[in-house]
């Protein structure tokens, strides 16, 4: 990919989307990343689908 694109993908990521980074106990991220790919789950995907759930019900 071009530097061009980059930045424009990049800016477009700015305008549409937060970012929110977290940390989790060692290995988690490793058994969070197997799970997913065995369901064909993005690790994106279920994080999202979690916030949604937790902000629908509080």
């Amino acid at each position: 990919m071009g530097k061009t694109s980059w930045t424009v993908k990049e800016r477009y990521n700015k305008k549409a989307y937060d970012e929110l980074k977290s940390r989790l106990p060692k290995g988690m991220k490793e058994q969070f990343k197997a799970a997913c790919e065995e369901n064909k789950d993005t690790m994106n995907s279920v994080i999202v689908a979690a916030v949604k759930d937790y902000l629908s019900s509080h």
